[in-house]
């Protein structure tokens, strides 16, 4: 828990010069601690004190070494007055964080702490108040039933919904955290927010250390250069999703949408999400296994059929000559296993069969069938490397404009060098071999030429905009 301090807020916005006291407030229902009847040493307890000691941890790798979150129901004994207990706490406090539940919202307790709270940062201005309450929601509330002070506030999710089953798992359940590097993401955002909240008030802190390992569970590689969009799964392929989520990041590529957050965090509508990952990537995955993934709010298709649909159409661009080599690599395993631990059922599938259900094939696809996701995820890395990066899209007229104003040339000698592949070395032509595969290590032209850096400002310069160079 954070130090206590003897100062109230507005003292403490008033004195930056005190050393170390940081106050955060914990409000919670009791209710929402209790351990399982059958909890073991080994499990991690109550859903509040388990998630506190998480982001003590996180808060002290980030530089907060005085962060002890203060545990209300801990720290007032049974003859404690609520008046001078929780209000003498709540007066001491830098920061409120509310654990949102059904539980949270029926307790007159919870509510008092609440309003007293929200009481106090009154005589702040609207913004600066807001800046002071946090909401972690253990799970789904009805919106109607969420107090009014915590609505506007962006929550802190620990559970997630399924858009098409409208299932809610909860990240923690019966003392065991059920979805780790969900769970992890949601704490270091916390956390982060936490930290970052102190910053911003202007309440000292120690220099920060590097920055802590990424919260979703994969270390910071070395970056490739190069961009591959993954599209959102259904909730029955989200386990091989994270995993080649994981592995393609371990080998230095970015993954667009972000895998870390939903669609409708990404800002914008989900198809504006999906279409800007489309248009920076070199290539699309797909997984597809017997759900559609919903329909996320404002969309005339499911998730899944709209993020193929829409890799469709940044693959026909490569038809009209405006981004060549862009392919949709899908994953439609032939057996799928159905049910639960009571009883699993093995479905046997035709892959080509389920990519015309969800939409139909191009010549371009690559399609996998075999069960294991281990292998897909194999054949991904290995036609990526094959590939030899994409590289960005660029607009071929302005490019060979760009190439002219450098040597001095004609642009339509150029422009009939947009759709080739390059020897990264010689700038000279490459072909694929029988089995199609360009050559390990090339590239196309324009990616090539953009490398020089009068032509990447000239062609800058057309565009209005910078671009991201492919330097492999």
């Amino acid at each position: 828990m954070l130090t206590e301090s003897k100062e109230s807020i507005s003292t403490t916005l008033t004195n930056s010069g005190r050393p170390n006291p940081r106050e955060v407030f914990v409000s919670y229902r009791r209710l929402d601690d209790e351990p399982p009847p059958d909890c073991s040493s080994g499990d991690g307890g109550g859903f509040v004190r388990y998630l506190l000691r998480q982001v003590r941890y996180d808060l002290r790798q980030m530089g907060v070494p005085d962060a002890v979150l203060w545990e209300d129901r801990a720290k007032i004994a049974p003859g404690d007055i609520w008046s001078d207990a929780i209000r003498k706490a709540l007066n001491e406090a830098e920061l409120f964080v509310a654990i949102l539940s059904r539980n949270y919202v029926k307790s007159d307790w919870c509510a008092k702490e609440l309003s007293a709270m929200a009481s106090r940062i009154a005589i702040l201005d609207a913004e600066d108040g807001q800046r002071r309450i946090f909401r972690v929601d253990k799970h789904s509330v009805p919106e109607h039933e969420i107090p009014e002070t915590l609505r506007c506030i962006q929550a802190v999710r620990f559970y997630r919904e399924d858009q098409e089953t409208k299932r809610v798992d909860e990240y923690f359940w019966r003392g065991k955290v059920r979805r780790p590097d969900d769970y992890e993401k949601a704490v270091n955002d916390l956390a982060r927010a936490i930290c970052a909240r102190l910053d911003e008030l202007g309440i000292p802190l120690p220099p920060q250390p590097e920055r802590a390992p990424s919260p979703s569970g994969h270390t910071a590689y070395q970056s490739n250069g190069r961009v591959v969009f993954v599209a959102k799964p259904a909730s029955d392929m989200e386990e091989a999703y994270r995993t080649l989520v994981r592995e393609l990041r371990g080998t230095g590529y970015r993954v667009t949408p972000d895998p870390d957050k939903r669609l409708d965090e990404l800002g914008g509508d989900a198809r504006s999400a999906v279409v800007d990952g489309l248009a920076e990537a070199e290539a699309s995955i797909h997984l597809l296994g017997k759900r559609t993934g919903g329909r996320p709010e404002g969309l005339d298709t499911d998730l899944v059929p709209m993020q193929l649909a829409a890799a469709a159409d940044e693959a026909r661009k490569g038809e009209a000559g405006t981004k060549s080599g862009f392919e949709r690599m899908i994953w439609a395993p032939s057996v799928l296993l159905l049910g639960g631990s009571g009883h699993v059922e093995a479905i046997r599938r035709d892959p080509l069969g389920v990519v015309d259900e969800f939409g139909g094939r191009l010549p371009t696809d690559q399609i996998e069938g075999d069960p294991a996701p281990s292998r897909f995820n194999e054949f991904v890395l290995q036609r990526l490397e094959r590939r030899g990066g994409g590289g960005p899209s660029y607009d071929p007229e302005a490019m060979a404009q760009a190439l002219a104003q450098v040597t001095g040339r004609n642009a339509d000698e150029f422009l009939a060098k947009m759709d080739w592949r390059v020897d990264p070395k010689t700038g000279k032509r490459v072909e694929q071999d029988a089995a199609g595969e360009w050559p390990k290590g090339s590239k196309p032209y324009p990616s090539f030429a953009c490398e020089n850096e009068d032509v990447a400002k000239a062609y800058d310069a057309i565009k209005g905009h910078g671009v991201s160079v492919d330097l492999l």
